[in-house]
């Protein structure tokens, strides 16, 4: 067992939505975009003085925070008189 600390990550996104708008108002949307790391490049510390091998060290790097973003939401309006102004 190794003993790590995560560290807190800035990120900086960028993102695009499409809303698909139905007749009752409701909509479904979508969203696709990258988000990369704008904080230091290493996100973990060892605290034990151990070594990561090199299986640990790739899994770590998938895990790291960025990359590619992708959403999908239903949105139910409920005053949907409102929605046509």
């Amino acid at each position: 067992m190794v003993l790590m600390d995560l560290h807190r990550q800035g990120l900086f996104s960028f993102t695009a939505i499409k809303e698909f708008t139905f007749k009752n108002s409701d909509a479904f949307n979508l969203e696709f975009g990258f988000s990369a790391n704008a904080s230091g490049a290493t996100f973990y510390t060892v605290k034990d003085g151990s070594a990561l091998d090199p299986t640990s060290v790739q899994v770590l790097r998938l895990l790291r925070p960025g990359g590619i973003v992708f959403g999908i939401s239903y949105l139910f309006r409920l005053n949907k008189s409102a929605a046509g102004e």
